[in-house]
């Protein structure tokens, strides 16, 4: 009996969906860069880190979002890029709750 209630409990936890974050952080700044070449080269490199889930730049407004990691530091990797910035808002969203909006990184 006990062997049975074990193993409903395993197949339950299976069943339940995996999320590789419990919550992300959305991060709203404004940067500064002498080129739209230079914000794309900034953009690209940014998005080939595995930390960084969304992440839109606009060179017209110089305005920025990203969609990351909880751990990770963006304003560390924009000190070490000689972007100059300064964050305008920092929201955590559960990642449950990021998923089903479908919250893009549009400015």
């Amino acid at each position: 009996m006990v062997f049975c209630m074990a193993k409903k409990r395993v197949v339950q936890q299976a069943l339940q969906e995996r999320t590789p974050f419990w919550e992300v952080k959305l991060v709203f700044f404004n940067f500064s860069t002498k080129s739209r070449g230079e914000a794309a080269f900034l953009q690209y490199n940014l998005l080939l880190k595995p930390e960084i889930l969304q992440l839109h730049l606009d060179f017209e407004t110089k305005k920025g979002c990203a969609v990351c990691a909880p751990s990770f530091d963006l304003t560390k990797e924009l000190s070490d890029a000689k972007i100059e910035h300064k964050l305008i808002l920092v929201e955590w969203l559960p990642y449950k709750e990021y998923q089903e909006r479908n919250v893009s990184c549009s400015i």
